[in-house]
């Protein structure tokens, strides 16, 4: 009877060891500097450099634009903007 009970008990653990685990799903979180420019009037978007990297800007109602992140550090504002080099 013992011998049973260890065989079973054996098996049980070896197949919850076998268990496959779901696939981890994407985590689905924004950028806090396109929410922030968003959440304060204006557009953002991604542009591509000349040299291929990628950056966020705020494109702001007046038309002028900053880098997303410059913007919300406070460094950028729709009247007070560098220009940005694509």
């Amino acid at each position: 009877m013992k011998k049973i009970l260890l065989i079973a008990l054996g098996t049980v653990a070896i197949m919850t060891g076998c268990k496959t685990l779901p696939a981890p799903g994407t985590a689905n979180m924004s950028n806090p500097a396109a929410d922030y420019c968003v959440q304060h009037g204006g557009t953002h978007k991604i542009i591509t450099n000349k040299d291929g990297s990628q950056a966020g800007v705020c494109q702001f109602n007046n038309g002028s634009q900053c880098d997303a992140w410059a913007f919300k550090r406070g460094n950028c504002s729709p009247e007070n903007n560098a220009p940005i080099v694509y």
